[in-house]
């Protein structure tokens, strides 16, 4: 199992860093490569979570991240009349893309507050992760940060999951994480399309932190009004994306019944 074709996402990372960290991306990138082209040699099956990646070679095969369904929480109340908005970002904050979603969340916060799209209700942006407290000392305003053991149980205590990345690798545990957790998701649609999350229907789509903000304000003016886009992603969730649902796919995979 590969997961991702990492090599896309190294160059992508690189060309959004500059000096030495850019060369050393391009570099990790080139072998990155050459490791997936002799995958399918070296083993068989090669899974990729990514559909769109599975596709361009017939000798990789496609099998989503899933989560356990005793995972699944119930959703919780949400956020009490004029309480502020919990809107989590969780992962690891020494790896860019989390980095930079970390800091897309912070802007589309501090945009939030600047228009007063919510008629006075406040917004809080708590970073849950590996390095979350470093991250956090660096803003201003600076967030909440915990690295929890149980990040399932932690999300649950937020009330939206904004998941501003532009890269598929590691998007995916932050949506299926957040979609266990019961909150309302906010998602750049790239990554949340390869899981199947359909904008409007299972997460609200954002582009930017402007657009994030614009989103933001129409969970906290009506988090109630929401509940079906919750439920529906959790029904998506429990259908497609648990181990329980997986688990014949995968046995299918790797040769162990053939029906």
């Amino acid at each position: 199992e590969m997961i991702d074709l990492l090599s896309d996402n190294m160059r992508a990372i690189g060309a959004r860093q500059g000096g030495w960290r850019r060369l050393g991306r391009a570099f990790e990138a080139r072998l990155l490569a050459r490791l997936e082209a002799r995958a399918p040699g070296l083993f068989d099956p090669v899974h990729l979570v990514n559909p769109d990646e599975a596709a361009r070679d017939a000798r990789f095969s496609h099998l989503p991240l899933c989560l356990p369904g005793a995972a699944i929480r119930t959703p919780g109340p949400g956020p009490a009349p004029g309480a502020p908005l919990r809107v989590a970002v969780s992962g690891n904050f020494g790896y860019l893309p989390n980095r930079e979603a970390a800091l897309f969340a912070h802007e589309a916060v501090q945009c939030f507050a600047r228009e007063t799209f919510a008629g006075g209700r406040g917004a809080r942006l708590v970073l849950l992760g590996r390095g979350a407290g470093a991250l956090a000392a660096s803003l201003d305003p600076a967030p909440e940060a915990a690295e929890p053991a149980d990040m399932i149980a932690a999300l649950a205590g937020c009330d939206v999951a904004l998941c501003g990345v532009f890269t598929a690798t590691g998007a995916q545990n932050k949506l299926l994480e957040a979609i266990a957790a019961g909150l309302i998701v906010l998602a750049t649609p790239g990554p949340a399309a390869v899981l199947g999350l359909e904008p409007g229907r299972h997460v609200l789509a954002v582009t930017d932190p402007a657009s994030a903000a614009v989103q933001l304000a129409a969970v906290a003016a009506d988090p109630a009004r929401l509940a079906p886009l919750r439920q529906a992603a959790q029904d998506h969730l429990r259908r497609a994306l648990t181990q329980e649902a997986q688990v014949g796919r995968l046995a299918r995979a790797l040769g162990l019944v053939t029906c």
